[in-house]
């Protein structure tokens, strides 16, 4: 009958529409959970290569300003700055050209202070409604 028929087309668009929700808000989960782990790969990254820079150095030979970072070698000065929302690592500060974007587009906050035998970095990454925020202290091996 057709009373049957329409009951029977409500019930089958009831569960349509129940798939559909459960397959978006599960696609939506998973790309949410994907901008969580790039932030924190971008984050751990361009902490790990902070450190690197650092290590070598010793209270001396590190200038710390508004969002720069800069060390100095027996061969060159080495430094790690903000430049709008890229984090961006200049191996030689006296070669032009040569900056690599560690972080492009996401960077919120970057800030470094001495800390005892090292110095302190916070660095905080944003990413639409996602925001992670690393703390590190690196030690001078010197």
């Amino acid at each position: 009958t057709s009373v049957e028929l329409v009951v029977a087309m409500l019930a089958g668009s009831l569960l349509a529409l129940t798939a559909g929700t459960l397959v978006y808000l599960g696609h939506r989960a998973w790309r949410d959970s994907l901008t969580a782990v790039d932030l924190q790969r971008d984050a751990t990254f361009a902490m790990d290569i902070i450190a690197h820079q650092l290590r070598p150095a010793s209270r001396t030979r590190v200038a710390l300003d508004v969002g720069r970072i800069e060390v100095e070698t027996s061969s060159d000065t080495r430094a790690v700055y903000l430049d709008d929302q890229d984090l961006v690592l200049d191996p030689s500060t006296t070669t032009t050209g040569d900056e690599t974007v560690l972080v492009s587009e996401k960077v919120t906050g970057f800030t470094a202070g001495l800390s005892g035998p090292g110095v302190a970095v916070t660095l905080q990454l944003t990413d639409g409604d996602h925001q992670i925020t690393l703390n590190s202290l690196t030690r001078w091996r010197n």
